[in-house]
C-alpha cells in the first residue's frame, strides 16, 4: 500500500532513544554501586580496622543495614509513584553521596549507629 499524502512519514531522529536510556540507567546502575555489596566488599578491611569491628560483627552490621533498607522499599515505590522517576533518581542520590560522606567520618561504630559525629568525638 503507497502511501498517500494524508499519512505524514515520522522524520529519522538522529539518535535513537534507547540509546539515550541505556546510557542513564547504566550511569545509574554505576553511581549505585558504592551503596551495594559488591562496592562496600573493597571497604570490608578498612571498616574492620577503623571501627574496631571483626568480620561478623561487620556482617551482622551490614545485615542489619539491608533488613532496614528492606523495610523501606515499600515507601519508597510509593514515592516514587508519587514523584516520578527522575525526582526519586536524583533524591537518592543525593542521599547516597551523604551517606558515604558521614561515613567517611565515622570511627566509631557507636557513632555510625547513632548517628551523630559529634557524639563520637565525645567518646
Amino acid at each position: 500500500m503507497a502511501s498517500t499524502p494524508d499519512q505524514a512519514q515520522p522524520r529519522p531522529r538522529a539518535l535513537n532513544y534507547a540509546w539515550v536510556i541505556w546510557l542513564f540507567s547504566t550511569l545509574g546502575f554505576l553511581f549505585s554501586v558504592p551503596g551495594q555489596t559488591m562496592g562496600m566488599g573493597v571497604y570490608t578491611d578498612y571498616f574492620i580496622e577503623a571501627l574496631g569491628l571483626t568480620r561478623t560483627q561487620l556482617s551482622l552490621a551490614y545485615l542489619v543495614g539491608t533488613l532496614l533498607s528492606a523495610f523501606c522499599l515499600p515507601r519508597a515505590g510509593r514515592l516514587f509513584d508519587q514523584h516520578g522517576g527522575r525526582v526519586m533518581i536524583a533524591a537518592s542520590s543525593v542521599l547516597l553521596a551523604l551517606v558515604l560522606i558521614y561515613i567517611s567520618q565515622v570511627d566509631r561504630l557507636l557513632a555510625l549507629l547513632s548517628g551523630s559525629i559529634a557524639w563520637a568525638w565525645l567518646l
